[in-house]
């Protein structure tokens, strides 16, 4: 007859001191708790698998393993409940300095929720089959893999080797290399060492605080790395924004649907977005971006630098090396370029600041819109052979070709078009500058330096 309090006391002669547990019912399940303990020291192993329920490992300053097995079985009555746990209850096998623990597997009527307490300096791996694993405090190598719970991690010297069908992935203070995949949550990284391989097929991924190189994939998030440190890290996503700040290794990102935000990155740059807009703080190396549907922003570029876009606009505020811009419908800025200039743009205008910096020995500006204005300032002692060229395809339009310093401006009608062309040496001549529009005028202006 069943019971509220219903208690059935069992002795295991399994391997290992047990502890008396109680077999409680409480209305709903059947409840009892095992402790068990053995004699293992550092630089051993504990194996969990087929585990159903959760798993809590915590590294301490020990010389044995504590194991606390809580387990509850839906069952009718109380034999029921002692043939499902008799059959359904985990195996524990002590070989030499390893500690193998063996559920069942997967049941609905049967979970076990473990904490185990072991030595620091140990090797774990655990295979869950519904569970969240907590992982702290461990020297040594983790393998941690559930089909259906979250995996969090703190404080792990060894390798990681994270896997989770349907959870969330965190990781704190790790100080080795790190593969951790999820395929419907996020992956949070903070305060890492060593190589790292981060993948979600559903969610947002965020790396702080790294130290190594790096691979982060994600099919349908955001992704955030902030304060990077390394040779190299490659992140892509299929359906989000990425940002990055206080990046000092090489960076390749790339996104099929969102927007790129950087803030300061010190060594060279690469990105890609499909349809979203990109934002630069700095750079401090060279940098290549592209978009097929977005704005190109740059605050501050150090090395040479490559923008595309296929139906935007492009500004640089300083750029200190080779710039090359191009866009199929918008305009170009650029405010104060110190190397040589590449700027051209299918539908919009173009604007240019150059400063003459004398330890650059390329000064050549190549600037080309099929609709728009050309805007060029130089400084008054840039040494130039400049060639301008306005084609008016419309009679009735009046385009110009102005410039503060002397040009020969000749006007010769081929058919129905009109080609205006200034040609000139400026302080004796020097590096080209060669303008071109077929639908706006051109303006050379006067800059002291």
């Amino acid at each position: 007859m069943k019971t509220k309090y219903l208690k059935i006391f069992f002795i295991l002669l399994i391997a290992g001191h047990s502890f008396a547990q109680k077999f409680d019912f409480d209305g709903m399940r059947y409840r009892g708790e095992i402790k068990k303990e053995y004699s293992l020291s550092e630089n051993g192993s504990l194996i969990m698998k087929n585990i159903h329920g959760d798993v809590e490992i915590v590294g301490e300053a020990r010389n044995d393993i504590l194991v606390t097995e809580k387990f509850s079985i839906s069952a009718y009555s109380e034999s029921s409940a002692e043939k499902i746990y008799r059959s359904q209850r985990a195996k524990y096998i002590l070989k030499g300095k390893t500690l193998l623990i063996e559920g069942a597997g997967s049941s609905r009527r049967y979970q076990s929720d473990f904490i185990v307490q072991i030595p620091s300096k140990f090797n774990v791996d655990i295979n869950t089959s519904g569970g969240d694993i907590v992982a702290e405090t461990i020297n040594g190598t983790v393998e941690l893999h559930t089909s259906g719970g979250d995996i969090d991690v703190v404080e792990i010297t060894g390798k990681l080797d994270l896997h989770t069908s349907g959870g969330d992935i965190n990781i704190c203070k790790s100080r080795k290399d790190i593969t951790a995949v999820t395929s419907g949550g996020d992956i949070s990284l903070n305060r890492i060492i060593g190589r790292l391989y981060a993948k979600t097929s559903g969610g947002d991924i965020t790396v702080e605080d790294m130290e190594g190189n790096g691979e982060v994939r994600t099919s349908g998030g955001d992704i955030y790395v902030s304060r990077i440190k390394g040779d190299r890290l490659d992140a892509s996503t299929s359906g989000g924004d990425i940002g990055a700040d206080y990046i000092n290794t090489n960076i390749k990102l790339s996104t099929s649907g969102g927007d790129i935000n950087i803030g300061i990155s010190k060594l060279n740059v690469r990105l890609h977005t499909s349809g979203g807009n990109i934002n630069i703080n700095e750079v401090g190396g060279n940098l290549d971006a592209s978009t097929s549907g977005g704005d190109i922003y740059v605050k501050t570029v150090m090395g040479f630098c490559d923008l595309h876009t296929s139906g935007g606009d492009i500004e640089i505020e300083t750029a200190r090396s080779k710039v090359k811009t191009t866009s199929s419908g918008g305009d170009i800025i650029l405010a104060s370029v110190y190397g040589a200039v590449y700027a051209q743009t299918s539908g919009g205008d173009i604007e240019l600041q150059k400063v003459l910096d004398k330890s650059i020995k390329d000064h050549s500006i190549n600037m080309k819109s099929s609709g728009g204005d050309i805007r060029l300032y130089i400084p008054d002692n840039m040494e130039a052979d400049v060639f301008a060229q306005i084609i008016v395809h419309n009679k009735w339009d009046n385009h110009q070709i102005r410039s503060d310093f002397p040009l020969n401006i000749n006007k010769e009608r081929r058919g129905s078009k009109l080609i205006i062309t200034g040609e000139g040496r400026i302080n004796g001549g020097g590096d080209n500058i060669t303008l071109k529009t077929s639908g706006g005028d051109i303006k050379i202006n006067r800059m002291l330096q």
